[in-house]
């Protein structure tokens, strides 16, 4: 979901220039429903404007749970913090938690674009291009 929104966002900057579509401290909240019974929200929020390896950035933060009743049969509790590129909008940094049922995944990714190398949880992967969801 995150990479779809950030393309989305390249593309709208595209067109219009630097004029970016979001601010810092804009949120985006979703409400999931099952058949009208609540079963858990979603946000989106431009953190903050930061650097990444001096490199001017927005941390963009996205979260989503399971309400109580939704908890019973399969409780999500995940946590995306990503800093992407001021201009490009792409990836230079994710810190992941995803927490879904029994399934738990921790991820720290740093991308080094100049050297064609990401550190991926204190292993080096290769890349080719700009990442916009590692």
């Amino acid at each position: 979901m995150l990479s779809i929104i950030l393309i989305l966002i390249s593309f709208s900057t595209e067109i219009h220039g630097n004029n970016l579509p979001f601010r810092v401290g804009e949120t985006l909240n979703y409400s999931v429903k099952f058949n009208f019974i609540p079963a858990g929200t979603a946000a989106l929020k431009v953190v903050s404007a930061d650097t990444v390896n001096n490199i001017p950035s927005f941390h963009i933060q996205y979260s989503a749970r399971t309400g109580s009743l939704a908890d019973r049969l399969f409780k999500i509790r995940d946590r995306v913090d990503s800093w992407i590129d001021a201009r490009g909008l792409f990836i230079h940094r994710q810190i992941k938690s995803i927490r879904q049922g029994s399934y738990r995944k921790n991820s720290n990714t740093e991308l080094f674009y100049r050297d064609s190398l990401a550190a991926v949880n204190n292993d080096s992967i290769p890349i080719s291009g700009i990442v916009f969801d590692p």
